[in-house]
């Protein structure tokens, strides 16, 4: 990616259907450069998320082979499917928000993601990021990093890695809102960010 023709690049860790901060992060950018480069890291959002259930937020976390002390380049990682996790993904999500507003419309879509043949954590994790992007109407480019570097010296690169594990919490997933919300989501995030 040439960062010269942008004014604003963010660059992040893929995370998995991260919080709503992450697309309000995103909001102000033209383009998001997403760290292809890193080791696996436990501890970050990149294998889990949060949805909201009648007892409260519950921690959603996708089984990696190697468990959670994997060692590998991001790009790398696997996912366990001896595990049921899919299934068992798929139906907390919908006894969470199957009577949303939005879940009968964008369920379908995010069933196929999930369910999609890939023991890839990264090209899972890419495929939603890219379907709640569609979702929003984002054109905005999503691009990957094509080395590591600690610090980046283009000015108009907004380095959010360092944020990621700070920032998550135990905040819902971007699902929560999706599902209340729709495409409407980005009209109220221009609203708020317009304020």
């Amino acid at each position: 990616m040439d960062f010269k023709n942008f004014r604003k690049v963010n660059l992040s860790e893929l995370q998995c259907l991260p919080s709503l901060d992450f697309f309000r992060e995103c909001l102000g950018s033209d383009a998001l450069l997403l760290e292809a480069h890193e080791s696996y890291q436990k501890g970050g959002f990149r294998n889990r998320y949060f949805i909201q259930t009648s007892q409260g937020p519950l921690e959603m976390s996708i089984p990696l082979q190697g468990g959670r002390n994997v060692r590998a380049m991001i790009r790398e990682v696997k996912v366990d499917d001896r595990l049921l996790w899919r299934s068992n993904h798929l139906q907390s999500i919908e006894t969470a928000y199957r009577s949303t507003p939005f879940y009968e419309y964008l369920a379908p879509e995010l069933h196929e993601i999930l369910r999609m043949p890939t023991d890839s954590l990264w090209e899972l994790n890419e495929a939603l990021l890219r379907w709640v992007w569609s979702i929003l109407r984002w054109e905005k480019p999503i691009e990957k990093t094509t080395d590591f570097f600690l610090d980046y010296s283009e000015s108009n690169v907004v380095d959010l890695r360092k944020n990621a594990r700070n920032k998550g919490g135990n905040s819902l997933s971007v699902l929560h809102d999706l599902f209340h919300f729709g495409p409407e989501l980005a009209l109220i995030l221009e609203n708020e960010n317009n304020r």
